[in-house]
């Protein structure tokens, strides 16, 4: 069979497509976008979470989670503060780390 052979079904639903498309849009019921404006207007505001703006970009709170933990394992391991904090996360190991 050819590429450009069509089977009585394909041209059977072509035909009917193009009927349809060629069907004028029907309007909306008469006052629809005030019934649908009044409806809206009684549908209360969702509740806020009470959570900080920068908690809602997973990035950020991730970055935050990070560090808490990495701060936290420093203070714990007996170091002193941040020193030890940076020298992890540096990418090239530092003289006085050796």
């Amino acid at each position: 069979m050819s590429d450009n052979a069509e089977s009585p079904a394909d041209q059977a639903w072509q035909e009917l497509l193009h009927r349809l498309r060629d069907q004028p849009a029907a309007p909306p019921r008469p006052f629809f976008y005030t019934r649908l404006q009044a409806r809206l207007a009684e549908v209360p505001p969702a509740p806020r979470v009470a959570a900080p703006r920068w908690l809602h970009r997973p990035a950020y709170a991730a970055i935050v989670g990070l560090l808490t933990v990495i701060l936290h394992a420093d203070s714990t391991s007996g170091s002193s503060g941040l020193g030890e904090a940076a020298r992890l996360l540096s990418p090239t190991p530092s003289a006085a780390g050796k």
